[in-house]
């Protein structure tokens, strides 16, 4: 299967402006499915055969009202040409119309979909940004009810929704894991997200899952399977197209592999070169978007750099190169991952604790523990008290780490 887009189910078009596919590729499409030729539909439409070249030439129409009114002559279905089924449907503002049930039924499905897509975006910015709780029980909802249009859909568009699920598996597998703390459910999820993909041999589906299951298997703690997950991911990596997907896979390998590599000098440098990869990816730009929702940038390379020499090295002097890595990598951070500094800060509390600076870890333990609770982030949270706890065994009266304790609620 090539490259899937949310449209994918409606035909090959090529992706046009924001979200949207190309729409005159969609007007082309629909126009010879109707009409002969485009000399043809300009009789038919009342418009001049230029104008029709115009439509089928442009990537978008701005043309709000031409949009509702090729949608209408020529049944394409809203969302393709951005716009809300109510506006093709409906003849005026009180509701009423002409068209037959069933195109009704095929608007409102569409836009359904539309709205799906949206809430996916929405729980993506959630994980990386933060926001209300609810959010999180609003993608469950969701997640529930397309689990049952799934089950129940066209064999038409069986493989579109089906993409869709899997994408939400993967987005609630995220939000179970890192915000609700429910680790079953999540493993459930990821295994769910990597099935669908595998049904639907989508080569980029595939890596997404397995890059997703495997952060999922890091996080808690099972790295044997973990190493499984991000191998099978490397297997479709010369497949996935040069964006933040491939960047994760380069990084994800290389953190998953970091703690097996401790005395295997070979390992090292594979590590490395993966994190070389994913630099070189950004370094040399032109990066492609995708459909993987992974955020990349060279913030999380100098991250992941900082975190395997925090793992290989072992004097305090070579440690010092991990540090000015987590140094550039704050610096770096862009605004708009403001949860990305949780796992900074943790870094830098490990470092400060492999320095025996426990003020320092503590410290940094309390900046992470801040930004854990502003983003909703349990798991996050959770590691700032499995810091504290190491903390406190070394020095109980403290008061840095008496403070740290107080902050998560500890006496």
């Amino acid at each position: 299967m090539d490259c899937w887009y949310w449209w994918s189910r409606y035909g090959n078009f090529s992706p046009g402006m924001g979200n949207l596919p190309h729409m005159g590729e969609v007007i082309a499409f629909y126009r010879a499915k109707r009409y002969k030729s485009q000399t043809e539909f300009a009789i038919a439409s009342g418009f001049s055969k230029r104008s029709v070249e115009e439509w089928e030439s442009s990537v978008f129409t701005h043309d709000h009202n031409r949009r509702i009114f090729l949608a209408k002559m020529l049944r394409i279905s809203p969302a393709l040409l951005g716009l809300d089924w109510r506006l093709v449907f409906f003849d005026n503002n009180k509701g009423e119309y002409r068209d037959p049930f069933p195109h009704m039924i095929d608007l409102i499905e569409e836009d359904a979909y539309y709205a799906y897509e949206d809430i996916l975006v929405m729980g993506h910015e959630y994980i990386h940004n933060g926001g209300p709780i609810d959010i999180a029980y609003r993608v469950d909802r969701r997640l529930r009810k397309l689990i049952e249009i799934t089950r129940n859909t066209r064999a038409i568009d069986e493989d579109a929704w089906k993409s869709l699920l899997c994408r939400y598996y993967q987005l609630s597998t995220r939000i179970k894991q890192q915000c609700l703390m429910d680790d079953a459910v999540a493993s459930e999820h990821a295994a769910l997200a990597v099935e669908l993909a595998i049904d639907l041999q989508d080569a980029e589906l595939m890596a997404s899952a397995f890059v997703n299951s495997a952060c999922t298997n890091t996080q808690q703690g099972q790295l044997d399977r973990a190493r499984k997950d991000i191998a099978a991911a490397m297997e479709c990596v010369d497949k996935v197209r040069n964006g933040p997907l491939k960047g994760n896979i380069y990084l994800e390998s290389a953190n998953i592999n970091t703690p097996f590599a401790i005395d295997d000098s070979k390992l090292q440098n594979q590590c490395r070169a993966w994190q070389d990869k994913a630099a070189n990816m950004l370094y040399k730009g032109m990066l492609e978007p995708d459909e993987s929702f992974f955020r990349f940038n060279l913030s999380a390379v100098h991250h992941e750099k900082a975190k395997s020499l925090l793992h290989w090295q072992k004097a305090r002097d070579s440690r010092q190169a991990a540090r000015s890595k987590i140094t550039v990598a704050l610096e770096t951070l862009s605004p708009d991952l403001n949860v990305w500094k949780a796992y900074y800060y943790m870094t830098e509390a490990h470092l400060n604790l492999a320095d025996h600076d426990l003020e320092g870890s503590a410290q940094s333990g309390k900046e992470a523990l801040k930004v854990a609770r502003a983003m909703h982030s349990r798991m996050e949270e959770e590691n700032v008290r499995n810091l504290y706890y190491q903390l406190k065994e070394q020095a109980p009266n403290n008061p840095y780490i008496c403070n740290l304790g107080i902050e998560l609620g500890i006496f």
